[in-house]
């Protein structure tokens, strides 16, 4: 399902998503696309076959980053193709990155022990408040999850437009966010709770700042068929005189250009304190 209009870049697609109001309330059918046990397989497949307004966060291949992938594919499984390719797109400008996903192999199980959402509650607007968090012993706490977990429309669109991408700064944002969120639609009807279903984002985001999540490997591809499924990605979405045309036979070096940790200039907005964030 898509917008009507075309977007100008994948940010004001996104923002403007028709499915945004229908993920952003029934926020428990998001947290289960990510079930720990999983085969990885079925995992990614349960996740491309939902709408195209999910995002899914992750830690990049950098580990000091997290990243949001979007527009979810499984290519091949086919006479001519039969070998599965996993790919997505990352970035949200009008020319996103294609992502070549190693999911056989790097979709993982996450299970880790982490601080109770009291303890994240609790913090103030200090990001050295949450680094310093840890475990209660006397209290088990367990995070069980994929390492790449799709999150609701209203945390993405606060994530594309930050200027820092590290765990830390992403969480302690969060978490201002989900407190007004939660507390805004606390009387509207049949709206999941925020804070329910929203505290294992930042117990996730808090295990990426321990290095206790494992990037997915992303590898460049230079074959002709993923070149065409990003073109062909683009055209019902984003007005293509904003797209350069996808070439087959771009370099090498262009390609790994593409593949490996993106620039951070490719957000836009300028990060805000985590108590100064509002939703309108």
């Amino acid at each position: 399902m898509l917008n009507n209009k075309k977007a100008n870049s994948w940010k004001a697609f996104y923002a403007n998503h028709e499915a945004n109001e229908e993920l952003n309330k029934h926020l428990a059918s998001i947290a289960v696309l990510s079930t720990y046990g999983m085969d990885p397989q079925d995992c990614f497949m349960t996740m491309t076959a939902q709408e195209s307004g999910l995002l899914l966060l992750t830690l990049s291949p950098n580990k000091t980053e997290l990243l949001l992938y979007h527009q979810l594919k499984v290519l091949g499984g086919t006479a001519t193709q039969p070998t599965h390719a996993y790919v997505s797109l990352s970035d949200f400008d009008c020319k996103a990155a294609t992502a070549k996903l190693d999911i056989t192999s790097s979709l993982r199980d996450v299970d880790v022990n982490t601080p109770d959402w009291n303890h994240f509650a609790a913090l103030e607007d200090s990001e050295k408040e949450f680094k310093q968090l840890e475990p209660q012993e006397h209290a088990q706490v367990i995070l069980q999850c994929k390492n790449l977990i799709p999150i609701l429309p209203d945390l993405a669109k606060v994530f594309i437009h930050l200027s820092e991408m590290d765990p830390t700064s992403i969480t302690v944002t969060f978490l201002s966010i989900i407190f007004t969120l939660d507390a805004k639609s606390s009387k509207v009807e049949g709206q999941d709770s925020y804070i329910a279903h929203c505290q294992h984002i930042t117990q996730f985001c808090w295990a990426a700042t321990k290095q206790y999540i494992e990037p997915i490997v992303v590898s460049p591809s230079f074959k002709m068929a993923i070149s065409q499924w990003a073109q062909t990605t683009y055209e019902p979405c984003i007005i293509l005189a904003n797209v350069p045309r996808l070439n087959a036979h771009r370099t090498a070096e262009s390609n790994t250009k593409q593949f490996f940790p993106q620039s951070l200039e490719m957000f836009e907005g300028i990060k805000r304190p985590w108590k100064q964030v509002r939703i309108k």
